[in-house]
């Protein structure tokens, strides 16, 4: 899968808010001080991997990726 840089940058900044409203809530994400950036990937890779084990969504690795190039 391949994304343009209008869609990565969107989705970036859409996880970072996401990140801020998580770290805003959850007091063990600012007593640590996780970025809000950090917090909104985890999530994001959180919920593919969820998906991904569900089979409700289909993930190649970076191996399969790399080999296919």
């Amino acid at each position: 899968m391949q994304v343009d840089r209008f869609l990565g940058s969107t989705l970036a900044i859409l996880l970072l808010f996401i990140g801020k409203g998580l770290v805003a809530r959850v007091e063990p994400l600012r007593r640590y001080r996780i970025s809000e950036a950090l917090a909104g990937g985890m999530l994001y890779v959180a919920t593919l991997r969820a998906l991904a084990q569900s089979w409700l969504f289909e993930a190649a690795s970076p191996c399969e990726i790399q080999s296919s190039s």
